[in-house]
């Protein structure tokens, strides 16, 4: 199976929808790693989560502690790699050092299947319908 990179670099992270992400498992080990699907296992995008804060948040939301807003901290930029095969995308975020850098857009997020039209701008994309007339998606916007 055949890896194909998309995207190393900077990247503004915008999280969007109702239940636009769903925890897998945790990582063996502990580490300070979360792994989401973008809408459920059936969209195939895997996002693996690196960076400090937002793992933090994640992780009290799991021990059950009220947070406030987990999209505004999920949305916060990153140091992204973006891979695929014919059978799944994986998205690595990891904290990013201020470069000065002009980061593309990494969209995500879950929305209704006749919605789609913004991502005629996106430099690469993937769709993937997830039941109930709803679309997981990923994209990279510059």
């Amino acid at each position: 199976m055949n890896t194909k990179l998309h995207y190393r670099g900077p990247v503004k992270v915008i999280l969007e929808g109702t239940g636009a992400l769903e925890p897998t498992a945790s990582p063996p080990g502990g580490t300070n790693e979360m792994r989401y699907y973008v809408a459920n296992p059936q969209s195939t995008i895997l996002v693996r989560d690196f960076r400090r804060n937002p793992v933090r948040t994640a992780q009290r939301i799991l021990e059950g502690k009220r947070v406030n807003g987990f999209a505004r901290h999920f949305s916060q930029p990153a140091w992204a790699e973006i891979t695929s095969t014919n059978r799944w995308v994986e998205i690595r975020l990891h904290d990013q050092a201020s470069n000065g850098d002009d980061p593309a857009t990494l969209w995500l997020g879950v929305t209704d299947s006749d919605w789609g039209a913004p991502l005629r701008l996106a430099e690469w994309e993937f769709l993937k319908p997830v039941g109930a007339g709803r679309v997981a998606f990923a994209a990279l916007v510059d």
